[in-house]
């Protein structure tokens, strides 16, 4: 998945820069390098996990999310929930993919998205495909640091 954006993202051409415009409301030259620079980072960030980067969710949080992380600086564990276990598939929205690179993306030596954001839709978090393409419509600025615009950007093959 990621080394196929790789190559959506040098090759650039009129579907490429579509697949990009949904997900981040843009096409100039400054986004598409952040997240060539993003997808990089991720690929090599993955070489190095091990199962003990992973962990079933933590006794007093809310069972039924797919994954989440406690902010990280470099390096985190992963918490996957009852949803990456029971929803998540092979390829598509929600892929299992799509669910890590989602959480990676949060860590600050990655990208260091965020779910929601001060001053749009009173800080809540902004989860779904369609939730993520009224953001890169409305704020292109935020959907290029928001983590599910990612995740679905990395998804639409």
């Amino acid at each position: 998945m990621l080394h196929h954006k790789q190559i959506e993202l040098t090759r650039w051409n009129n579907s490429d820069q579509e697949k990009f415009k949904k997900a981040f409301g843009t096409t100039e030259a400054d986004a598409r390098t952040l997240i060539q620079e993003r997808i990089a980072k991720m690929i090599d960030y993955n070489k190095n996990l091990t199962v003990n980067d992973f962990s079933p969710i933590e006794p007093n949080h809310n069972k039924n999310v797919f994954a989440y992380v406690h902010g990280w600086e470099d390096h985190g564990k992963i918490y996957l929930g009852n949803k990456f276990w029971t929803e998540s598939q092979l390829s598509g929205d929600n892929s299992i993919a799509g669910v890590l690179s989602h959480e990676e993306s949060h860590a600050y030596n990655i990208g260091a998205t965020k779910d929601g954001f001060d001053g749009y839709e009173d800080g809540q978090d902004i989860y779904y495909k369609n939730n993520s393409h009224k953001l890169a419509q409305e704020r292109p600025d935020l959907a290029l640091h928001h983590a599910d615009s990612y995740e679905y950007y990395l998804e639409d093959q």
